[in-house]
């Protein structure tokens, strides 16, 4: 389950059905294979491309266009927060799962005051969360 989540799939009882199903005929009764585990999740996370432009469209919505329409493509720690404690729903994270990502995604700011002012590239966020590799480019302004 802890493999799952680092790679970016969520591990739901329907999910941990379809890596049983796929076992060999000759498996013990818990062993999942490496071959089953990479062509399941591999499927899973090919899957999860398809939400790329809602995603996108989710984090424009706090990235207000400029003059020219064009959009900076950033937003702070403080919305990123907001964004997944509050506004994912029924997929949020908890604060203690945040704290995680954020630490993980070497995001952590300097204090709480500081989230205003440290920046995040959304679309390198989306992209790198769904291979499951949570590193972006981020500024502080």
């Amino acid at each position: 389950v802890d493999v799952m989540s680092m790679i970016g799939l969520k591990a739901t009882d329907k999910l941990i059905q379809k890596f049983y199903a796929a076992r060999p005929k000759n498996a013990g009764p818990s062993l999942i294979d490496l071959n089953t585990f990479l062509a399941v999740a591999s499927e899973q996370l090919l899957e999860a491309q398809d939400v790329t432009p809602e995603l996108i469209e989710l984090f424009e919505v706090f990235d207000p266009p400029a003059e020219d329409g064009s959009r900076s493509g950033m937003v702070t720690l403080k919305t990123l927060r907001h964004i997944m404690l509050e506004v994912l729903t029924p997929d949020r994270l908890t604060r203690a799962e945040f704290e995680e990502f954020i630490t993980v995604a070497r995001l952590k700011s300097e204090g709480y005051g500081m989230e205003d002012q440290v920046k995040i590239d959304y679309r390198s966020l989306v992209n790198n969360l769904l291979i499951g590799k949570p590193r972006m480019n981020m500024r502080v302004s």
